[in-house]
């Protein structure tokens, strides 16, 4: 929501008045007069207000979850599932809000993804923890065999068939940290950002059989 301009710079003791629009249809969200009164508390330019408009310009992304097995294939109890976000949407964002004689620019840091994997044990009464990462999490390499690692991951300890549809419901988060700077040198933060995006998945468990036959042919 940018303000709108004024048609000179502001004037000590002059009365203004302060218009933000919504940037998609450019209608009126809120408006106010103020009185311009270089260094006294309370007056002159809302720099908080002028940040806002700012964060609201910024294009935050929803995650992307990926994990290896792939979404679309079972996973397994007890071998880890790995987590990942489009590295691409890991990146520091701005946006600037102006009024004449001052901007203020709003940066948003990503901070972390927290992931809710949806387990549940099938009596209902205990759930699975949460993995936050620090980072989009490492890319698995389907074609690169054993021997990758990655500290963005979750095990799984109970099969999915009990829940509804026979699916896990879960989540991923992703959080930014949010400053602004003003052209007048103050700063400040803003609440954190979040984005959240659903899937589901689906989680099996292998069964191993011993055969004692001393022909393999012969266990079925």
């Amino acid at each position: 929501m940018p303000f709108a301009t004024a048609v000179e710079p502001l004037v000590a003791d002059g009365w203004y008045y302060q218009t933000c629009r919504y940037v998609d249809d450019d209608t009126l969200a809120s408006s106010r007069y103020f009185q311009y009164q270089p260094g006294s508390p309370g007056f002159g330019v809302d720099l908080a207000a002028l940040a806002m408009s700012a964060y609201d310009q910024i294009p935050l992304p929803y995650p992307v979850p990926h994990t290896a097995p792939g979404l679309e294939r079972p996973h397994i109890v007890g071998l880890p599932t790995w987590l990942w976000i489009d590295p691409g949407q890991w990146q520091t964002r701005t946006a600037t809000a102006a009024i004449p004689g001052f901007s203020v620019t709003v940066t948003a840091t990503p901070d972390r993804v927290t992931w809710n994997l949806g387990e549940r044990d099938p009596d209902q009464r205990r759930t699975g923890r949460a993995v936050t990462c620090r980072g989009p999490g490492e890319v698995y390499d389907f074609a690169g065999g054993d021997g990758q690692h990655s500290d963005c991951a979750y095990t799984y300890q109970w099969i999915s068939s009990h829940q509804p549809e026979g699916r896990y419901h879960a989540t991923a988060t992703q959080a930014w940290a949010v400053t602004w700077q003003a052209s007048t040198g103050q700063t400040g933060t803003l609440a954190e950002a979040t984005r959240t995006t659903s899937f589901d998945l689906t989680v099996d468990e292998i069964e191993a059989t011993i055969c004692y036959q001393p022909d393999p042919d012969d266990c079925d």
